[in-house]
This record gives structure tokens, C-alpha cells and sequence, in this order.
């Protein structure tokens, strides 16, 4: 086959190609079927030529010319079939549709090696190039880099054999460009792919207009749609508005009806129904005349209707009707005239029961009577403020007759100059909110003095709800004005009173805790001393009593800060554990005197650690415990602790319970009311100011929680209290069970059941085994059984035999350890392990551990050191002290707790002290001669600094913000008097220096 036949089927299958493309512009794409069949069924049809022209041009191209024939045409000149076509298309059927046109699609033929052997005009014009120009060049040469890119994957597969019809898309410009490509690989005898062909067609503008069709058409669903949903809408909203006018005129409490020119009922709601006791189908239709229970109402009915009709002007007429059995009623029929959609008149007809309005009127112009006859000012006003209404008792206060009042404004008459302004306001608050006013106001007399009043504005309204002025109702404030002057100068003069009391009792606390200092520190120096029984106990009545007059007097001190309101709470952490222990502390002496037995027991639910006030805490403890064992004189007294949660924080729950005298039924109400006692005979014996519980309450209530108590007269009381605290998340390491505990076989010798019980829950806790007994022989028997691994006793058994028992468990079993339970001042003989009670678990740890055989602690424990006396101390102290009592025990305190100090008895001296030589501490006296300590701490702070020199306050004064006063004037401790040796030596050793450090 030549070139010019060659020629000739391609331009055949293009023009057929060209035709198939013009009827696509009338196609619908939206059937991808049909689009395809039109358009690629010529394509596969020339790959069937082309593959048969291939077969008969291989010499051409060993000739290095197209395959096809095509390449020297593009070189030189058209082919001859297409010269002839542009000569004589009637001729030439296989010719393009029209001249001197490219064709509608881009024709490229492409060697395997991508480089081009044949180009249409199409494609030539779409790149901008000459065809010539392209022939023989690589097509990413000349194709841009983004196009080249999209074809590369549809090349890949077509040089694999596959024929490739498909849709591509790359951006040009500012817009995307869409082409259907078709690839059809050219093969030689041996299957491999030479070249290919590819028919491109630019459908861009079709798609775009496809789109917009489809949008349009979419567009045109969804109006379509809209209307019709609008149309339902509308429908189901005429129906609603028919319910819901139906509903409207029926919810009206005022009866409504509507007759037509023959006075016949078209129209009633429920309330005209119910007013004529009859159903709606009764009444429709029928005359409303019938209905009158009077001939002579029938007719005003008709006559009045037939004067609407005849006028078509609106009518209100107040009449005295009755359309049921019963008293007449004084009713406003509206008639209103109005065209039906037919054109005809109709009369919608309100009817209104003002029967009550009637004889509230009638109630009114009583009650404006007797707002005559009272003794408050009323005053009323339109809303200009022009008085419209002024009674006879705003004439006696004010100085104003009625007939000079009324008219004229309020501002101008009543009001002085320095009121207006709040008047104005007042006045166009009640305008704007209709609301209320209430409070003080001053009105202008006649004479132009002023008076207080307080003040009630409120707003008037007609009988259609319209505000139509305001009325004012005062009440003459003078005398009140006079009792709250006498009030506030009450107020001061207390005032006045509390702070002369506040001062009073920080001078007396001063003066009283100077010689107490002297006494209780001299006492407890003499202590210490080796005495005679006759002088030891002379001294500890002293010391007893000087304690019981200390205690007196922080009673008062408390009850007076709480009075004041200047007590506060402390927030740091500390160990519930702790805190009980020490508030047990406090009055095991005691108790042990009065032979009675103290526990205590903390339940699991209870965190070891809370944040809140320790003081306060122990403050409350103290003073239960204090109670419950003054008024106990045999048994137990016994603290026990819970807790729960309660949103986010802990409930502590405190009980102190004792077997004591009880308190009678007839004063457990009065039992924390300040000064409040028992009988006077029981207060007489016992003592006591009346204060502690009061004080307690407080205390409590101000940690959130409360106190109540629980009491049989001659069984002993329950006295409870709660506080809030939230608990602190750290783990703690509290006694664990050891290896040495576990197992281990236990007698407990225990009469007291409360001991016994809290012992054997501690010990079960380690692992151990209790082995209970009820009496010394039965005691002696189990352990001369065997298998016991070590006996508890307690030595206050109830027949006394606890020592002897104690001997006689050591002559059976020498090896067995036995650990003795006994009260604080007992003395236990030599050899015997012993604890004080009450029981804490940490110290029954340490002693079982100790005991116990084969203890490994044991083993590394040391001996305890020995105390020897104490050596003097590095520190350098400055003692500033003006009474002299006072400043020898001082002196011998700080000489037995090892210190040495110099002396100074004012402020002035320990200036000068300071100027001569170097101290450490300073303890400085509040008050003292010439200067006192807070004045001379602020000279030396401005001298010397913190970090040079500390300066602890040694004061009498105790009341609230004496602790801050010395801190703010830069003190770094504080120490109350009485002085003690314990809470001195606690102080110093906060500033011990390093012995070598000098």
C-alpha cells in the first residue's frame, strides 16, 4: 500500500471522526455510555487501519519516513488526498466537512522512543508551534513540564500494548483544561509496540457547559423542590393559623360572639358558650335575642345591634344584663361592624363582666377616704410630677393645705434644691421599669425646713393597664432618725468600751503573767532540785495551782479574742496521730493521780496527715480531756477518731468519752453558753471558769465543723465534735509487721477492756496472735502450756496483783520477754521492759521489736547515749529584762539548758550592749523603762541584720496580734510568760550555731 492511499483512509477515518465530534456537541454526556460509543468506535477503527498499513510500509521506513507515508508530506508539502479534498470536496467524500480548517481534534503520531513522526495543524495550533517544527523531536522537548507529566503514566501504558482511552486534566493559567485521549499502540510482527497514535479532543468548554447545564438543572430541581416544600408549608401553615385562631378566640376569657343581618349566631367561643350554659351546636344558627331571660333585654339586645348595622360605627355600652339564673351582672358590650368575604355586614360582639371592677371602685373611693384619715403622707402625681392627690396628713407634716398643693410639681414644692436630681431619677425610673421605689428621701416643709421620710413611689395605671401617674406613701423618719443617732453613739461608746477592755486585759494579762513567770518557773527550777516528800509536795501544790490560775486566765484571753473576732486559723499539715497523743499528754498526770485509764483509737478511714490548725485542734482536745477527767474519779477516759468524705474533703469526727458523774438532762442545753456551769455545789467542788466548752464551740465551728454531747447523770458523757480538712497525699511509713512479729503467740493480761481491745486490733495488725486471758491463774496456766512467745501486762490490774504477777511470770519462764503496761509516775522495778499509757503504736512497736528474740533490729540497735551535762554553748546572748524576778529565773534557766547570758534592763542598754560587744540572740521584753522592746527592735533592724543577729521576744502580753506586732517590728521569734525551760530551749535551738563556727 503507498502513501497517497495510506493518506487517503486516515483523512477518511478523520473526517469520520470530524462528523462524530460535530454530533457530540448536540449529545448528552451525562450517559458515559453513548459518549464513548460516538466517539472511540472510528478511533478502533483506524488502529485496525493503521495495523494494516504497517504491515505493507516497513521499507519506508528503513527510509527513515513515517511508517505511514506522512512524514514527507509535513516536510514539504500537503498530501495529494488533501490537496484534491481542498480542490473538489464534492469529489472527495473522504475529505474534512470543511476548508482550510484544522480539524476539531489533534491527530499525533509518536515512535516509541517519544519522539514525533507525525503532527496535525490542531495539535501544532494548541502547543502555538509549527508542525514542521516538532517532527523528529523528544515530546517533553515540547511539551510543558505539568502536561507532560499527566501524559507520561497513559504513554507508560500504551508502549506496554494496552490501548489507552481516557480523561485528563491540567491546569492552564487561572483554569483547568479537560481532554478525552485516545493512545492506540502500533505493533510489529513480533508484538512489540513501534509507536502509537493519539487522538486528542479538547472538551473544556463542553465540560464547563455540561456543568453549568447540570448545575442548572440541579439549581431548577431545587427551586422546583423548594416551591412545592413552601406550598406544603404554606398549606400546613393555613391550617395551623385555623387551629390556632380557633384556639385563640377559645383561650379569650371574655365571651365573644358574631351575628349576621338577621341577628342569627355565626360564630361563639367557649366562653360565650359557658356564659350561656350551652353546648356550641346549640347555639349557632339560632337568634341571640332568644337567649335573654327578659323580653325587655331581648329587645335593647335588637335595638342596639340594629343602631351598629345602621350606623357601621363601633358602640361600647355599659348595661345590667343576666343571661343565667342568678343576681344581674354589670357587664361593657362592644359591638364591632365588619364585611365578610361576601360582602356582608356582620357584628363581632366582646361582652365584659365588670361587675367586680364596679364594686372595686366602690372599694376605692372608701379606701380614699380613709387615706384621709391616715397619718402617712400620700401624695400622688401625673407623670409631669404635677400633684394630682394630697391628703389631709401631708398637710400637718408638710405645711401645705390640699388647694395650695394640688397642680402644682412636685420638684418645685416638696423637693429641696439638693433632691432634685435623685427625684428626677426616681421619677424616670418608675416611668421607664413600672416598678417600684423604695428608700429614704428628704421633703421641703413649707417653711423651708426638711424632713426625713422614707419613701414608697409606685406607679398608677387606668383601667386599660396605662401608666398614668405615680403615688408616694411617707413615713416621717424623725424620731427614728434621732434613735439611730442615739444607736450609733451607743455603738461608739462600746466601741469605745471593747477597746478599753481589749487594753485593760492586755494589762492586767502583763501584770498577771509577770509574777507567774517568777512563781511558775521558780517552782519548776526548784523541781529539779533534790527535795524532801514534805517540800516536794508543797512545791508541786504551788506549781499545781499557779498552772490552774495560768489556765484561768487564757480562758479568759481566748474568750476575749473570739469575742473581738481576732482569732485566726493557722493552715499547715500535720499528723492527727501526733496531735492526739500530745492533747493525751496534757492530763495523763492527772489522770494517773485519779488512777484512771487513758486510750485512744484512730480508725483506718482517718488520714495520717491533714492541713489545718494543730493549736486550735489540741486547744479543743485539751479542754475535753480536761473536763472529762476532772469530773471522772474512777474508770476510763477514752478518745476515739473517725472519718469519711464528704465533697472532696475529710469529715474528722472526734469523741472523747469518759465514765464520770454525767451531766443532768436539765443543763445539757445550756452546756456551751460562755460562763455556763453545772450545779453550783458540782462547780464549787470541781472548779472551773465556765469557758471551755464555750471556747470549744468556736474553736470548731470556725475549723467547719460542730460539737454536741451525749450524757446519762452517774454513767459519764460522749462529748462529739467534727472538723473539715482536706487530707495530705504523701505516703507515710507507720509501724509495719517485721519478720519477727509475724506469728508470734501473745497473752494479753489486760482487765480494762478498752486497752485489751485496742491492743489486740494493734497486734492482729502486725501479724501476731493475741491469747486473752480473764485472770492472773488462768494467765499462768497458758503460759506454763508453752507456745506463748511473749506476755503483755498491764500493772493497774484490778486486784493490784499486776507486779507480783509480773514476778511470778519471771520465776515460771525466766527467757519468755515481758513487756509491762503502766501509768505515767509509776515506778517499775529494774529488769522489766515497760510502756506508759496510754498505748501508741509507734512506741508498742519500738518495745515488741526490742523484746522480741532474735530481733534483727535488736541487734544493730545501740545503747542510748547518756545525758551529761550540758556544756556552754557558742551562742552569745543578750538577756533584756527589766523585772528583776524575771530576769533571775532567766538567768538560771538558760544556765541549766547550757547557756551563758549578759544582761540589759531597757531598751537604751541593749543599744549600748549592742555597740560594745557581738551577740547572737537577742530575748527582748515588751515592756520595758525608758524604751521598750518593739521600739528598740526597730532601731536595731535598722542597724544589724536578721542574718547577724536574732532577736526572740520574751512578753506578757498574750492578747490576739501581739505575736505580729512583734514579728513586724523584725523579731524572729516569740515566747509567751510564764517562761518555761522547754519552750526556751526549743527557741534557741533554732539559732545553735556550729561549735566550731565562731
Amino acid at each position: 500500500m503507498n502513501c497517497r492511499i495510506a493518506s487517503n483512509e486516515v483523512l477518511s477515518l478523520i473526517s469520520d471522526i470530524q462528523d462524530r465530534l460535530n454530533d457530540l456537541k448536540k449529545w448528552d454526556f451525562s450517559d458515559k455510555s453513548n459518549s464513548e460509543e460516538i466517539l472511540y468506535a472510528p478511533l478502533r477503527q483506524a488502529k485496525a487501519v493503521f495495523d494494516s498499513l504497517l504491515a505493507n510500509d516497513s521499507a519506508n521506513a528503513q527510509n527513515n519516513e513515517s511508517p505511514l507515508g506522512l512524514q514527507p508530506h509535513l516536510k514539504d508539502e500537503k498530501p495529494k488526498s488533501f490537496q484534491s479534498a481542498e480542490q473538489d470536496p464534492e469529489e472527495n467524500t473522504m475529505a474534512p466537512a470543511s476548508d482550510n480548517r484544522p480539524l476539531p481534534f489533534m491527530l499525533v503520531h509518536i515512535s516509541s522512543d517519544q519522539r514525533y513522526l507525525f503532527v496535525n495543524q490542531s495539535y501544532a495550533n494548541w502547543l502555538g508551534l509549527d508542525s514542521s517544527e516538532m517532527v523528529g523531536r523528544h515530546i517533553s522537548d515540547i511539551l510543558p513540564e505539568e502536561i507532560y507529566q499527566t501524559y507520561l503514566p497513559l504513554i507508560q501504558r500504551v508502549l506496554s500494548g494496552e490501548e489507552v482511552i481516557s480523561c485528563i486534566t491540567f491546569p492552564s493559567g487561572d483554569r483547568l483544561k479537560y481532554q478525552d485521549i485516545t493512545l492506540i499502540p502500533q505493533l510489529d510482527e513480533s508484538g512489540s509496540t513501534i509507536a502509537y497514535f493519539a487522538v486528542i479532543k479538547d472538551i473544556t468548554d463542553h465540560k464547563l457547559n455540561d456543568d453549568e447545564l447540570r448545575r442548572s438543572k440541579m439549581e431548577l430541581e431545587e427551586r422546583v423542590a423548594w416551591r412545592t416544600k413552601e406550598l406544603e408549608l404554606a398549606n400546613s401553615a393555613l391550617e395551623r393559623s385555623r387551629d390556632y385562631l380557633d384556639m385563640i378566640i377559645n383561650s379569650i376569657s371574655d365571651p365573644i360572639f358574631v351575628i349576621n343581618r338577621e341577628h342569627r349566631l355565626v360564630l361563639v367561643n367557649a366562653a360565650f358558650c359557658r356564659l350561656m350554659s350551652l353546648p356550641k351546636e346549640d347555639l349557632l344558627g339560632e337568634e341571640v335575642h332568644d337567649f335573654c331571660f327578659s323580653r325587655e333585654m331581648a329587645d335593647d339586645h335588637w335595638q342596639r345591634n340594629e343602631e351598629v348595622f345602621n350606623s357601621r360605627r363601633e358602640t361600647v355600652v355599659e348595661e345590667i344584663h343576666s343571661y343565667s339564673p342568678g343576681a344581674p351582672a354589670t357587664v361593657l358590650i362592644k359591638r364591632i361592624p365588619i364585611i365578610d368575604s361576601d360582602g356582608k355586614w356582620l357584628i363581632v360582639g366582646i361582652i365584659r363582666d365588670i361587675t367586680d371592677i364596679k364594686k372595686a371602685q366602690e372599694r376605692i373611693r372608701f379606701q380614699a377616704d380613709l387615706l384621709e384619715q391616715v397619718h402617712n403622707t400620700v401624695i400622688a402625681t401625673d407623670l409631669e410630677g404635677n400633684i394630682i392627690y394630697w391628703n389631709k396628713s401631708a398637710e400637718t407634716l408638710l405645711g401645705w393645705k390640699s388647694e395650695e398643693a394640688m397642680g402644682k410639681n412636685i420638684a418645685e414644692t416638696v423637693v429641696p434644691e439638693w433632691g432634685l436630681d435623685k427625684m428626677n431619677r426616681v421619677i424616670s425610673d418608675l416611668i421607664k421599669d413600672r416598678g417600684n421605689w423604695d428608700g429614704e428621701f428628704y421633703f421641703k416643709k413649707k417653711d423651708g425646713s426638711t424632713v426625713p421620710f422614707h419613701q414608697c413611689f409606685s406607679s398608677i395605671r387606668d383601667g386599660r393597664g396605662e401608666l398614668i401617674g405615680l403615688v408616694g406613701v411617707a413615713v416621717d423618719l424623725t424620731e427614728r432618725k434621732h434613735i439611730e443617732e442615739a444607736l450609733k453613739k451607743a455603738k461608739r461608746e462600746a466601741e469605745e468600751a471593747a477597746r478599753v477592755k481589749s487594753d485593760f486585759l492586755a494589762n492586767m494579762s502583763h501584770e498577771i503573767r509577770t509574777p507567774m513567770n517568777a512563781i511558775i518557773g521558780m517552782t519548776s527550777l526548784l523541781l529539779e532540785e533534790p527535795l524532801t516528800p514534805e517540800q516536794r509536795d508543797c512545791i508541786e501544790v504551788i506549781e499545781t495551782n499557779g498552772d490552774a490560775l495560768l489556765t484561768v486566765i487564757n480562758d479568759i484571753l481566748d474568750f476575749s479574742k473570739m469575742e473581738n473576732n481576732k482569732t485566726v486559723l493557722e493552715e499547715c499539715q500535720f499528723a492527727i496521730a501526733q496531735c492526739v497523743e500530745d492533747s493525751l499528754d496534757l492530763v495523763g498526770i492527772n489522770a494517773a493521780n485519779k488512777g484512771l485509764n487513758l486510750a485512744y483509737s484512730i480508725d483506718k478511714s482517718v488520714p495520717e496527715m491533714i492541713v489545718g490548725d494543730p493549736s486550735k485542734l489540741k486547744q479543743v482536745l485539751g479542754n475535753l480531756l480536761s473536763n472529762a477527767v476532772k469530773f471522772t474519779d474512777k474508770g476510763e477516759v477514752v478518745v476515739t477518731v473517725s472519718a469519711q468524705e464528704v465533697d472532696g474533703d475529710n469529715v474528722i469526727q472526734f469523741e472523747v468519752r469518759d465514765t464520770g458523774i454525767g451531766i443532768p438532762q436539765n443543763r445539757m442545753k445550756l452546756l456551751f453558753l460562755p460562763f455556763s456551769q453545772m450545779e453550783p455545789s458540782t462547780s464549787r467542788l470541781y472548779g472551773g471558769t465556765g469557758l471551755g466548752l464555750a471556747i470549744s464551740k468556736r474553736l470548731v465551728e470556725m475549723m467547719k465543723g460542730r460539737i454536741w454531747a451525749e450524757s446519762s447523770e452517774g454513767t459519764g458523757s460522749s462529748f462529739h465534735f467534727t472538723i473539715r480538712a482536706p487530707a495530705v497525699k504523701l505516703k507515710f511509713d507507720s509501724p509495719a509487721a517485721t519478720s519477727q512479729m509475724i506469728g508470734r503467740r501473745v497473752v494479753i493480761i489486760v482487765d480494762n477492756e478498752t486497752t485489751r481491745r485496742i491492743l489486740c486490733k494493734q497486734i492482729c495488725d502486725w501479724g501476731m496472735i493475741p491469747l486473752i486471758t480473764s485472770s492472773a491463774w488462768e494467765a499462768i496456766q497458758c503460759i506454763q502450756r508453752g507456745g506463748v512467745d511473749i506476755a503483755i501486762l498491764d500493772t493497774d490490774l484490778l486486784d493490784n496483783s499486776g507486779l507480783e504477777l509480773a514476778e511470778e511470770i519471771q520465776r515460771c519462764m525466766r527467757t519468755m520477754p515481758l513487756l509491762l503496761l503502766t501509768t505515767r509516775g509509776k515506778q517499775v522495778p529494774d529488769g522489766y521492759s515497760h510502756l506508759t499509757k496510754p498505748l501508741k503504736p509507734t512506741q508498742l512497736h519500738r518495745a515488741l521489736s526490742d523484746i522480741l528474740p532474735n530481733s534483727s533490729e535488736k541487734e544493730i540497735r545501740k545503747e542510748p547515749v547518756k545525758k551529761e551535762k550540758p556544756q556552754i554553748s557558742p551562742l552569745r546572748i543578750l538577756l533584756a529584762e527589766d523585772d528583776m524576778p524575771s530576769q533571775w529565773v532567766a538567768q538560771k534557766m538558760l544556765k541549766r539548758l547550757g547557756y551563758r547570758a549578759d544582761t540589759a534592763c531597757n531598751g537604751s542598754e541593749v543599744l549600748l550592749a549592742l555597740e560594745q560587744h557581738d551577740f547572737d540572740v537577742v530575748l527582748m521584753d515588751w515592756r520595758m523603762p525608758e524604751m521598750d522592746g518593739l521600739e528598740a527592735t526597730r532601731i536595731i533592724r535598722q542597724r544589724w541584720p536578721k542574718s547577724q543577729l536574732k532577736i526572740i521576744a520574751l512578753t506578757a502580753y498574750a492578747l490576739p496580734g501581739d505575736m505580729e506586732k512583734c514579728l513586724e517590728a523584725g523579731m524572729d521569734g516569740y515566747i509567751s510568760k510564764p517562761l518555761r525551760k522547754e519552750d526556751l530551749a526549743r527557741e534557741l535551738e533554732k539559732y545553735q550555731r556550729d561549735s566550731t563556727s565562731v
